[in-house]
């Protein structure tokens, strides 16, 4: 965002946040389709109220999304409107949008949805429109591509889904022809996320990059329920596990066509089985404690409760299949999604008021509890630039040696050779940055920037310097 308000283009290394001191994680988080979120920030002043701003547009963006998604498997307008509330409205896109705060994840599930008529325009199209077949494989292309320059975790679960789909049916219905036409989807795609996997792969591969923490939370199904039933949502210093859920809503249709089973047809069916399988990967009902014991990569996940997205996609628009609501009941549910949003605010609120008021920048003496202060138009710019109990901000995606001296850079402190301090001033830029300092004895100066997988140029007065390290 800092970045559009100065007119610069992508950067890979980022010098305008994190303490500025040229943080790679450009390099590992897709978040070019957050530059039309950023033209918010600089249009509006206030960056809270751009913030609300975006979350609106997501919103009402994610049901439009929702509703052609329900319109292309030929399902009804009623129910395709019922699908696109319960879906945008659910229990877990709450979570991510009121507790989690992850822009990446909001717009991924923008276009989510689309992705079950698009798989089925390959696989079975004779339950899609026909309109959809004739330009299924720019759209696929197109909604994987949003996917995967918003949230990277999304976009690997996405692809397993896919791959196994169109290998299944393969296996099905062999053809060397289809295989022909996969592999081109592939390239074509490939090609059109190449920006971002290029500079990932660089970044990434023989780097020994520590990634993010290694812990991984698994919620408990008990808990799940629970948590879906009191559908409620709560501030950022609670306990994830606590507080993420489906939604009430989603838990009630899951009930209705579990017992409605005989009724349903194939595709149906077909649904009702994903969405069971991806409400045990969320859950401790899969085998994640023995995964986390004998393979330790398994902990990028972090948080099980991811699939989540997933259950609640298939169960919202395996209803839509099912039920053939009036539309005076659609109003009805709209008027009850209405009241529990209202219900969920008002606690939101209630708990954001009870929360910490910064009055001055933290300082080593004086630091808020984790997520449990106000953030307002002057405390935003402290919060991205790392001063919040993370000196520097997050320690993700570092290499070893990177995390053995990331606190010390972290400083923004320019040393000489004898280790004495020179007083500077810094500007970034994009993939840049510029020191300004006096220094009268000749000599080598230890600059607060974090070394990457990157090659740097630096310049002394213009001309380049040869001897870096």
């Amino acid at each position: 965002m800092e970045i559009v308000k100065s007119n610069y283009h992508y950067p890979l290394l980022n010098f305008f946040t994190f303490s500025h001191v040229g943080y790679n994680v450009n390099s590992f988080y897709p978040l070019l389709t957050l530059y039309p979120i950023a033209f918010l920030f600089k249009i509006i002043s206030n960056p809270i109220d751009a913030f609300y701003c975006t979350q609106f547009l997501l919103l009402t963006a994610t049901e439009i999304c929702s509703y052609y998604s329900a319109r292309l498997l030929k399902i009804q307008k009623s129910s395709s409107i019922m699908f696109s509330m319960v879906y945008t409205f659910s229990g877990y896109i709450a979570f991510v949008y009121w507790f989690a705060f992850e822009l990446g994840e909001m717009l991924s599930f923008v276009v989510l949805p689309l992705l079950i008529p698009l798989t089925l325009s390959f696989i079975r199209p004779s339950y899609v429109n026909d309109s959809l077949c004739q330009y299924r494989e720019p759209l696929l292309v197109i909604v994987l591509t949003w996917i995967t320059f918003s949230h990277l975790l999304t976009t690997l679960i996405c692809l397993a889904f896919l791959s196994i789909c169109f290998l299944c049916d393969l296996i099905i219905k062999p053809s060397f022809k289809k295989l022909l036409y996969d592999i081109r989807i592939v390239l074509i795609y490939l090609l059109a996320t190449s920006f971002y996997w290029i500079n990932f792969f660089k970044a990434y591969l023989g780097q020994n990059i520590t990634g993010p923490e290694k812990y991984l939370n698994i919620i408990n199904t008990i808990q799940l329920i629970e948590n879906s039933l009191n559908n409620s949502i709560s501030t950022g210093n609670f306990d994830p596990i606590k507080v993420v859920s489906i939604g009430i809503i989603p838990f009630v249709f899951l009930i209705y066509i579990m017992a409605n089973y005989s009724k349903l047809n194939n595709l149906e069916k077909c649904f009702l089985w994903l969405a069971l399988g991806f409400l045990i990967l969320s859950t401790n009902l899969f085998c994640w404690a023995y995964l986390k014991e004998h393979f330790l990569n398994v902990t990028i996940i972090q948080f099980t409760f991811r699939f989540l997205i997933f259950v609640v996609l298939f169960i919202t628009i395996d209803m839509s299949l099912l039920a053939k609501p009036r539309i005076f009941e659609v109003l009805l549910l709209a008027f009850v999604i209405g009241a529990f949003n209202i219900n969920q605010m008002s606690s939101f609120r209630a708990e954001g008021m009870r929360q910490q008021a910064i009055t001055k920048k933290p300082s080593n003496h004086h630091q808020p509890d984790y997520a449990n202060f106000k953030v307002n138009k002057v405390n935003f710019p402290n919060i991205y630039s790392g001063v919040y109990n993370s000196k520097g901000g997050p320690k993700d995606y570092l290499t070893s040696n990177q995390s053995e001296h990331f606190d010390s850079i972290a400083d923004n402190v320019i040393y000489t050779t004898n280790h004495q301090r020179i007083k500077y001033k810094m500007t970034p830029k994009s993939n840049q940055v510029n020191y300004e300092f006096i220094k009268k004895e000749n000599g080598y100066v230890d600059l607060p920037v974090l070394m990457s997988a990157s090659k740097y140029k630096v310049y002394d007065n213009g001309h380049i310097v040869n001897n870096i390290k």
